[in-house]
């Protein structure tokens, strides 16, 4: 089916449009759509030295490897995009469970007024 699809596109559309076609039909049958790390960091608006490195760290979105080739669901990028919400720039990260909680607006002082 998909190959169908894809080859009245690509002849009626062109090859852009004929992408755009099989990645519709690869949504409607649920199969999960693995982007190249390169592409991944592009759907983030990240460069690709940042993903590799909390690729090491073990930060970032959850990742498969195929060989040596990395790979990332695209519904498994959107999904740890949500969970990087957050509404003030000095709320805690949530991996970090025991981690001082600041309220936006507000800063934590220490005894001698660090932080």
């Amino acid at each position: 089916m998909v190959r169908a699809v894809k080859e009245r596109g690509a002849g009626q559309f062109g090859a852009d449009n004929a992408r755009a076609v099989v990645v519709q039909a690869n949504q409607q049958t649920a199969q999960p759509i693995f982007l190249p790390a390169q592409e991944a960091a592009a759907f983030l608006r990240i460069s690709t030295v940042t993903l590799s490195r909390w690729r090491i760290q073990g930060q970032g979105p959850a990742f498969r490897k195929f060989g040596r080739r990395v790979v990332y669901s695209r519904e498994e990028l959107i999904t740890w995009a949500e969970s990087q919400r957050r509404h003030c720039t000095s709320s805690a990260s949530p991996e970090k469970s025991g981690a001082l909680t600041l309220s936006c607006g507000a800063s934590a002082r220490g005894k001698n007024g660090t932080v």
